[in-house]
């Protein structure tokens, strides 16, 4: 398992897949996506296994307190159900640059269990479910979604403020383009 840094996106095939996979409330527009992708702070990684194949991607967004969150992970369909989601997650837990990481989850719903599977899959691997009203940016309507942390520090679970101040520096780098975006930072702190 490999994680190798792609600093030479295919706009097209990236957002082509990101549309495959994620829900239109979940998707930037693809007008935005060359400037976040040129924020030193947004990184994309493509996920080798360990036949040197293209498995999927991931794309980060780093908070200067040694923190990051996931914005995209991607497994291709054809490499799904082979344990390939949680060796990225345990190998990004061997890093020790990194104190840990924000994941953005749907909510549970009794009527898709995937969203069941995936809130247990992160649990499993030590994810904490933070106590935020998170609401995910779009230009539709705020997203409820969970807001969990993955620790790799195990010493280390940010606080309610420091969580608050990356999810604003979030929305101000890369949710820059939402309408209402300081309302929306409003909710999820009041």
């Amino acid at each position: 398992m490999q994680l190798i840094e792609n600093k030479n996106i295919d706009l097209i095939s990236f957002y082509s897949t990101l549309q495959e996979y994620f829900p239109k409330s979940e998707l930037k527009d693809i007008k935005v996506i060359p400037k976040i992708l040129d924020l030193s702070e947004y990184r994309v990684f493509d996920i080798y296994n360990e036949n040197n194949i293209k498995c999927g991607f991931i794309t980060i967004f780093e908070f200067l307190d040694n923190t990051f969150l996931i914005d995209y992970f991607v497994i291709f369909k054809e490499f799904h159900s082979q344990g390939y989601g949680s060796k990225v997650l345990n190998y990004i837990k061997t890093q020790p640059n990194w104190k840990g990481c924000y994941l953005e989850v749907e909510k549970e719903n009794p009527l898709d269990k995937n969203t069941t599977r995936r809130i247990k899959f992160y649990e499993k691997l030590g994810a904490k479910l933070l106590d935020i009203n998170y609401l995910y940016p779009n230009n539709f309507a705020p997203l409820p979604m969970n807001l969990y942390f993955l620790p790799i520090d195990k010493d280390f679970l940010p606080t309610k403020r420091q969580t608050l101040n990356n999810i604003k520096i979030l929305f101000e780098k890369v949710h820059f383009d939402i309408k209402n975006i300081n309302l929306i930072y409003k909710q999820i702190t009041d």
